[in-house]
Protein backbone atom coordinates (compact mmCIF):
# COMPACT_ATOMS: atom_id res chain seq x y z
CA UNK A 1 0.00 0.00 0.00
CA UNK A 2 0.99 3.10 -0.66
CA UNK A 3 1.84 6.04 1.76
CA UNK A 4 0.28 9.27 0.88
CA UNK A 5 2.54 12.34 0.56
CA UNK A 6 1.49 15.92 1.86
CA UNK A 7 1.76 18.62 -0.39
CA UNK A 8 4.69 20.80 -0.96
CA UNK A 9 4.36 24.22 -0.22
CA UNK A 10 4.94 25.18 -3.98
CA UNK A 11 2.12 22.80 -4.70
CA UNK A 12 -0.17 24.24 -1.95
CA UNK A 13 0.62 27.29 -3.47
CA UNK A 14 0.08 26.53 -6.89
CA UNK A 15 -3.77 24.41 -5.84
CA UNK A 16 -5.32 27.51 -4.15
CA UNK A 17 -3.69 29.98 -6.72
CA UNK A 18 -6.05 27.82 -9.20
CA UNK A 19 -8.80 27.39 -6.91
CA UNK A 20 -9.49 31.09 -6.25
CA UNK A 21 -8.45 31.83 -10.30
CA UNK A 22 -11.22 29.28 -11.01
CA UNK A 23 -13.97 30.92 -8.44
CA UNK A 24 -13.06 34.29 -9.65
CA UNK A 25 -13.92 33.65 -12.78
CA UNK A 26 -17.33 32.58 -12.44
CA UNK A 27 -18.49 31.54 -8.56
CA UNK A 28 -21.88 30.60 -9.21
CA UNK A 29 -20.61 27.77 -11.34
CA UNK A 30 -17.60 26.89 -9.35
CA UNK A 31 -19.93 26.22 -6.11
CA UNK A 32 -22.31 24.40 -8.00
CA UNK A 33 -19.16 21.59 -9.00
CA UNK A 34 -18.07 22.04 -5.49
CA UNK A 35 -20.53 23.36 -2.99
CA UNK A 36 -18.67 22.78 -0.24
CA UNK A 37 -15.36 24.56 -1.44
CA UNK A 38 -17.34 27.02 -2.81
CA UNK A 39 -19.78 28.08 0.52
CA UNK A 40 -16.57 28.63 1.95
CA UNK A 41 -14.83 30.78 -0.31
CA UNK A 42 -18.67 32.60 -0.82
CA UNK A 43 -18.38 33.23 2.97
CA UNK A 44 -14.95 34.56 2.78
CA UNK A 45 -15.47 36.95 0.11
CA UNK A 46 -18.93 37.41 1.53
CA UNK A 47 -20.21 40.53 3.61
CA UNK A 48 -19.17 39.79 7.26
CA UNK A 49 -22.10 40.82 8.89
CA UNK A 50 -25.48 39.66 7.62
CA UNK A 51 -29.03 41.28 9.08
CA UNK A 52 -32.26 41.14 8.97
CA UNK A 53 -33.17 44.90 8.59
CA UNK A 54 -31.17 47.40 7.86
CA UNK A 55 -31.88 51.09 8.81
CA UNK A 56 -30.09 54.56 9.34
CA UNK A 57 -28.80 56.56 12.12
CA UNK A 58 -27.20 59.90 12.19
CA UNK A 59 -23.82 61.06 12.51
CA UNK A 60 -24.34 61.77 16.04
CA UNK A 61 -26.26 58.79 17.08
CA UNK A 62 -23.32 57.01 15.81
CA UNK A 63 -20.57 59.06 17.98
CA UNK A 64 -22.82 57.77 20.82
CA UNK A 65 -23.61 54.68 20.14
CA UNK A 66 -19.58 53.91 19.55
CA UNK A 67 -18.51 55.82 22.71
CA UNK A 68 -20.71 53.99 24.94
CA UNK A 69 -19.92 50.65 23.51
CA UNK A 70 -15.87 51.69 23.71
CA UNK A 71 -16.38 52.16 27.37
CA UNK A 72 -18.36 49.35 27.93
CA UNK A 73 -15.72 47.26 26.43
CA UNK A 74 -12.59 48.79 28.13
CA UNK A 75 -14.47 47.76 31.10
CA UNK A 76 -15.28 44.14 29.91
CA UNK A 77 -11.22 44.40 29.10
CA UNK A 78 -10.42 45.20 32.84
CA UNK A 79 -13.28 42.75 34.35
CA UNK A 80 -15.06 44.92 35.40
CA UNK A 81 -18.52 44.27 33.29
CA UNK A 82 -21.53 43.05 35.01
CA UNK A 83 -23.48 40.52 32.72
CA UNK A 84 -26.47 43.00 32.06
CA UNK A 85 -23.94 45.72 31.05
CA UNK A 86 -22.56 42.94 28.58
CA UNK A 87 -26.36 42.39 26.97
CA UNK A 88 -26.27 46.04 26.44
CA UNK A 89 -23.05 46.39 24.76
CA UNK A 90 -24.32 43.40 22.62
CA UNK A 91 -27.37 45.74 22.00
CA UNK A 92 -25.49 48.65 20.60
CA UNK A 93 -23.16 46.46 18.54
CA UNK A 94 -26.42 45.28 16.80
CA UNK A 95 -27.46 48.65 16.04
CA UNK A 96 -23.94 49.45 14.62
CA UNK A 97 -23.79 46.72 12.58
CA UNK A 98 -27.55 46.92 11.07
CA UNK A 99 -26.51 50.59 10.62
CA UNK A 100 -22.85 49.27 9.02
CA UNK A 101 -20.85 51.66 11.43
CA UNK A 102 -19.20 48.75 13.58
CA UNK A 103 -16.09 50.09 13.87
CA UNK A 104 -13.03 47.73 12.84
CA UNK A 105 -11.42 48.24 16.26
CA UNK A 106 -14.81 46.11 17.73
CA UNK A 107 -13.02 42.58 16.79
CA UNK A 108 -14.07 39.33 17.01
CA UNK A 109 -12.51 39.10 20.37
CA UNK A 110 -14.11 42.06 21.74
CA UNK A 111 -17.96 40.90 20.92
CA UNK A 112 -16.71 37.54 22.22
CA UNK A 113 -15.55 38.84 25.27
CA UNK A 114 -18.96 40.40 25.86
CA UNK A 115 -20.87 37.45 25.27
CA UNK A 116 -18.98 35.26 27.57
CA UNK A 117 -19.51 38.21 30.14
CA UNK A 118 -23.44 37.87 28.93
CA UNK A 119 -23.61 34.41 29.32
CA UNK A 120 -21.29 33.32 32.02
CA UNK A 121 -19.06 30.71 29.42
CA UNK A 122 -17.58 30.95 26.67
CA UNK A 123 -20.11 30.04 22.95
CA UNK A 124 -17.26 27.92 21.89
CA UNK A 125 -17.80 25.78 24.63
CA UNK A 126 -21.65 24.66 23.45
CA UNK A 127 -21.71 21.54 21.13
CA UNK A 128 -24.91 21.39 19.92
CA UNK A 129 -27.55 24.77 18.79
CA UNK A 130 -28.22 26.90 22.19
CA UNK A 131 -31.02 29.44 22.69
CA UNK A 132 -30.43 31.69 25.45
CA UNK A 133 -33.40 33.67 25.82
CA UNK A 134 -33.47 36.46 28.31
CA UNK A 135 -37.25 37.42 27.65
CA UNK A 136 -40.30 35.88 26.10
CA UNK A 137 -41.42 38.79 23.73
CA UNK A 138 -41.19 37.56 19.94
CA UNK A 139 -38.00 39.33 18.30
CA UNK A 140 -38.31 41.36 15.59
CA UNK A 141 -35.67 41.66 14.09
CA UNK A 142 -32.53 39.16 14.36
CA UNK A 143 -28.79 39.93 13.59
CA UNK A 144 -25.50 38.13 13.41
CA UNK A 145 -22.52 39.28 15.72
CA UNK A 146 -20.23 36.84 15.38
CA UNK A 147 -20.05 34.07 13.08
CA UNK A 148 -22.91 31.37 14.89
CA UNK A 149 -24.13 33.68 17.42
CA UNK A 150 -27.24 35.49 16.30
CA UNK A 151 -29.04 37.83 18.68
CA UNK A 152 -32.68 37.92 18.79
CA UNK A 153 -33.90 41.42 19.38
CA UNK A 154 -36.68 43.55 19.60
CA UNK A 155 -37.95 46.37 16.81
CA UNK A 156 -36.10 48.79 19.49
CA UNK A 157 -32.53 46.45 19.30
CA UNK A 158 -33.52 45.27 23.69
CA UNK A 159 -31.70 41.90 23.72
CA UNK A 160 -34.13 38.77 24.39
CA UNK A 161 -32.13 36.23 23.40
CA UNK A 162 -28.93 34.99 22.03
CA UNK A 163 -28.96 32.05 19.42
CA UNK A 164 -25.60 30.12 19.15
CA UNK A 165 -24.95 27.76 15.97
CA UNK A 166 -21.72 26.08 17.04
CA UNK A 167 -21.49 24.13 13.49
CA UNK A 168 -21.12 28.06 11.86
CA UNK A 169 -18.53 28.45 15.00
CA UNK A 170 -16.80 25.35 13.61
CA UNK A 171 -17.09 26.70 10.07
CA UNK A 172 -15.26 29.93 11.05
CA UNK A 173 -12.27 28.05 12.77
CA UNK A 174 -12.15 26.25 8.76
CA UNK A 175 -12.32 29.19 6.91
CA UNK A 176 -9.75 30.35 8.74
CA UNK A 177 -6.82 28.22 8.58
CA UNK A 178 -7.79 28.22 4.87
CA UNK A 179 -7.04 32.11 5.05
CA UNK A 180 -3.96 31.29 6.98
CA UNK A 181 -2.67 28.91 4.07
CA UNK A 182 -3.13 31.77 1.75
CA UNK A 183 -1.40 34.56 3.95
CA UNK A 184 1.21 32.04 3.81
CA UNK A 185 1.06 31.51 0.52
CA UNK A 186 1.59 35.53 -0.41
CA UNK A 187 4.08 35.88 2.37
CA UNK A 188 1.97 37.68 4.51
CA UNK A 189 3.07 35.78 7.62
Amino acid sequence: MKKKSSLTSSAQKELVRLVLQAYSKDPLSFSNLLPEVGGILNNIFAPKVLSTQSFGITERERLDQVRLLDALIAKNNQAQLSADEAKVALEKCAILIDSEFLPLSVDHTSILGLLVTALEYSPKSVDKKTDVAFSQEIPAREVFVIRGVKLSLTWDYRLLAINIIPTYMKERNSLLTFVGIIERENGNE
